[in-house]
This record gives structure tokens, sequence and C-alpha cells, in this order.
């Protein structure tokens, strides 16, 4: 996983509340699976894929007025963290994933 931005919110918002008012519909927790991410509990939320890639939300457990994105390559792979360490967002880096595209290799007839 790779640590993208920690978002602040502006009031407090339930992680529901905030995918319906965005249209990510549909979005579902995780898992029961709660991490420890600088001294706050979070649980992992999914929702569809933006621009081709796969994020998931840390929404704290309480005094919700930030959440944490984390973009992910593989399903599994954050249901493999260990929920008994301390992270820290450094903890969350991997290469960006490399998105192709279809027609990434083919030139342009007017450049």
């Amino acid at each position: 996983m790779r640590y993208v931005k920690t978002v602040h919110l502006k009031e407090h918002i339930r992680p529901a509340q905030y995918f319906y008012s965005l249209n990510l519909v549909p979005f579902r927790k995780v898992s029961s699976k709660r991490l420890n991410i600088e001294g706050t509990i979070y649980n992992l939320w999914a929702f569809p894929k933006i621009k081709k890639r796969d994020y998931l939300l840390a929404f704290p457990l309480e005094k919700i007025d930030h959440f944490i994105v984390l973009e992910y390559t593989d399903q599994q792979q954050y249901l493999t963290l260990p929920t008994n360490k301390v992270y820290k967002r450094t903890d969350f880096k991997m290469k960006t994933r490399q998105v192709e595209y279809l027609f990434d290799d083919i030139k342009r007839a007017d450049s």
C-alpha cells in the first residue's frame, strides 16, 4: 500500500455520509480489522475505482474530522497487515502502479 494524503474535513461526518455525498456507491467497510496509525485507530473503507486506481480510505473510529487515502494494488494486501503494530504514514510506501492505457503506444498522426 502507498500513503497518498490526509484529507481534513470541515465538520465531523460518518464514512457512509461522506461516500453518499460524493456518489461513491457502492462502498463497503473492508473488514473488521482496525489499524493503529500514529496512535489513532482506523477502519478501512473501499469504494469504486477512480481513474483506474484502487484506493482505500482510513476513517478514524472516533472524532471523524479527517481520513487517510491509501492506494493499493492487491485486494488481499490490506488483509495481511498485522493489527498489533503501530504504523506511521511513512510505513505505507510502494511504487506507484503503472496504469497502461490502450492507446499509450500509438503516436498521434498530427504530432
